[in-house]
Formats: C-alpha cells, sequence, structure tokens
C-alpha cells in the first residue's frame, strides 16, 4: 500500500515538473520548443503539436488563420478578444463535423475572438457554417473536463457543441450571430455543465439546449432572440438549476424557455 502510494506520487511529481509554458506570437523567431516570446511560435497548432499534457500555451496578439485542433490536458490562452483573433472565415470550414478548435479533455480555450466564417446572417436564409469549438470525447473518467471561457464567438452555425462529453464550465463568454451558439448533445452516461455569466445575442434557433442525459446548473446569462422561432433554452436532460437569466426578443413567437419533461427544472 505504501509502495503504491510513493510510485503515485513520484508520477505525480514527474507529471508536475515537465509541464512546460510555451509561446505564440507573430513577432518571435518560431524556435522549438517555443518556450519564450522571443523564441515564439508563429502558428498556434504548431505550438500545440509539440506540447504535452499540463502545458500552457500563452498567444500573443495578431490574427491567426488556421484551425486548431487540441492535445489533451493543453491551456491555450489568449491576449483577450479584443486583439487575439482565430479566423476561420476563408478556411472553407464544413456544416457537418467542421470545427475551428477540436477541443480534447482537460483542455482551457481563454480569451479569444473566434470568427468562423463570413456569410450573411441566417435571416437572409443562409446558414451559417461549422462549429466555433466542437467538444467531443467516449472518454468519461470524472475529472476530465473542458473548461471555455472569456471568448468572443461569432458567425457560426454552433458556438460551442457538445457531444459525449462528461463535465464542461462555459462561462464569461461572448456569442453574436450563432444558430446554436450553446449545444449540449446526447451524453450516454449523465454530464455535468456549467454554464453561466454568458452575454448572448442575435440567436436564430436556440440560445442553450441540453440534450439527453445533462445535469446543467445555467445562471447569469443574459439572452436576445433574434429569429421568429428562436428559443433561449431548450431542456431534455435529467436535471436543471435555471436562474438569474435574462431573455428577451422583439418577436412575438420566440420562446424564452422550452422543456420536454425534465425534472428539476
Amino acid at each position: 500500500m505504501i509502495k503504491s502510494a510513493v510510485i503515485i506520487l513520484v508520477l505525480l511529481l514527474q507529471t508536475i515538473s515537465f509541464s512546460t509554458v510555451r509561446y505564440v506570437s507573430k513577432t518571435g523567431s518560431s524556435t522549438e520548443p517555443y518556450t519564450s516570446w522571443a523564441t515564439a511560435a508563429d502558428g498556434i497548432q504548431k505550438c500545440i503539436n509539440v506540447s504535452f499534457f499540463g502545458d500552457t500555451i500563452y498567444v500573443g496578439d495578431g490574427v491567426y488563420k488556421e484551425i486548431v485542433d487540441m492535445k489533451h490536458g493543453i491551456s491555450l490562452i489568449g491576449s483577450g478578444f479584443e486583439n487575439c483573433i482565430i479566423d476561420g472565415r476563408s478556411l472553407g470550414i464544413p456544416n457537418a463535423g467542421g470545427f475551428l478548435i477540436n477541443a480534447k479533455d482537460s483542455c482551457l480555450i481563454s480569451g479569444f475572438n473566434l470568427m468562423v466564417n463570413d456569410r450573411n446572417s441566417p435571416s437572409s436564409g443562409q446558414n451559417y457554417d461549422g462549429y466555433a469549438i466542437f467538444a467531443y470525447s467516449w472518454i468519461y473518467t470524472p475529472q476530465y473536463t473542458v473548461t471555455i471561457r472569456n471568448n468572443l464567438i461569432s458567425q457560426a452555425f454552433f458556438g460551442i457543441r457538445v457531444t459525449y462529453r462528461k463535465n464542461v464550465n462555459i462561462y464569461d463568454n461572448i456569442f453574436t450571430n450563432c444558430d446554436y451558439p450553446i449545444r449540449i448533445d446526447i451524453n450516454i452516461i449523465p454530464g455535468k455543465f456549467l454554464i453561466k455569466n454568458n452575454i448572448i445575442s442575435d440567436v436564430y434557433n436556440t440560445a442553450i439546449y441540453s440534450g439527453a442525459s445533462s445535469i446543467s446548473a445555467i445562471s447569469n446569462n443574459l439572452i436576445y432572440l433574434e429569429g421568429y422561432y428562436a428559443r433561449g433554452m431548450e431542456f431534455k436532460g435529467l436535471s436543471m438549476i435555471f436562474k438569474n437569466n435574462i431573455v428577451a426578443t422583439d418577436t412575438d413567437a420566440s420562446f424564452a424557455i422550452a422543456s420536454y419533461d425534465t425534472p428539476g427544472l
């Protein structure tokens, strides 16, 4: 028993010791392993490719035109959505499964302006393509939590889409001009989702959708509905805590809340 505890402690210390801070910048020399601003990578994916579980990547000001495929346990932190932009508008991201950022287990995504495409408003009859952030996993280990915070997400069909994910925290984000800003799809076993302090505007379908087997706490969100049949909240999960949210619209046909036999609402 003592031997096992010692082995676990040594492995934990090794994990902590080998965690590395890396950098992405338009002004760095792009020299591996990108561990200073002076040697920062000139692309986000380039930096992710040399990173490992527990690493933190800081991204400086600039416009980055690339699709980002995360690794498990990486923290990706931009300088702020005012000046740190991941622009997918010229990348031809497809609607069916196309993403700007693919989030993996234990990831943090913070401080970015995410623009998926350059289509016209959905009210003109043209739907947006693709996902700004796609969080997908078949791994159900409880400690695996994805956190998405302090981002500006716009011009996407799905702002954040979660599928088969155990736990996700979504807070302090701004969503604009998305058909489905936050959508939590089917989960085989119950997953916990914290959705708070988000500003969601110009919604044409459903602002927050919480699907099967979800256990969601939704609070302090400000939602403005634009579409004639738009919905503020749509619930099909196991249990919901819903408090201190404001849902506004300028059309009589929009719904603040739609629930389908959801206990705990």
